[in-house]
């Protein structure tokens, strides 16, 4: 069994609210990155600090993070920072992913998963809970799955409660 690496780095800040909000964006604090690696397939797309912002309006409801501004690097995948996601042209395992560091700016609990073809990973999924407005979050997920080829690898956001202070 081969094993390639898929590596979605330095995500997109969000912000949520249990509330729609119309006025309010978070700015992301570090550099971008969503990648595959490892011979003989990789791919790789990126954002860089400032250029994207992002508002989760709904509680419990999963959105696709947007903002990815260059195309990385690339054999046997094909990256697509128009459309935020990687295509896999060879299906096989891969090791899933993602780090990078997120700002949001009000007291929340939420959470980031690595998704194939609209499911979630679910090994490859994380909570965090912000209970200070504006801190950078480091984020870090990692897991090892079967990617088909022709699948498509993106990553969502939710805010799944308000927190409250004590």
């Amino acid at each position: 069994m081969k094993m390639k690496l898929l590596h979605l780095a330095n995500l997109i800040a969000i912000l949520c609210s249990v509330i729609p909000v119309t006025a309010e964006s978070v700015n992301p604090v570090a550099t971008h990155k969503m990648s595959l690696i490892a011979p003989p397939y990789y791919g790789e797309l990126s954002v860089s600090v400032g250029t994207a912002s992002q508002t989760l309006t709904t509680q419990n409801v999963w959105y696709k993070l947007t903002g990815f501004t260059t195309n990385g690097e690339s054999s046997e995948t094909t990256p697509d920072h128009i459309n935020d996601k990687i295509t896999v042209t060879n299906g096989d395992y891969y090791q899933v992913s993602l780090s990078g560091n997120i700002v949001v700016t009000k007291s929340e609990v939420f959470k980031l998963a690595i998704y194939v073809d609209g499911v979630a990973l679910p090994e490859a999924t994380q909570q965090f809970l912000d209970k200070d407005n504006d801190n950078e979050n480091a984020l870090s997920i990692k897991a090892i799955a079967y990617i088909g080829a022709g699948k498509a690898v993106e990553v969502y956001a939710t805010c799944t409660s308000k927190m409250v202070r004590m």
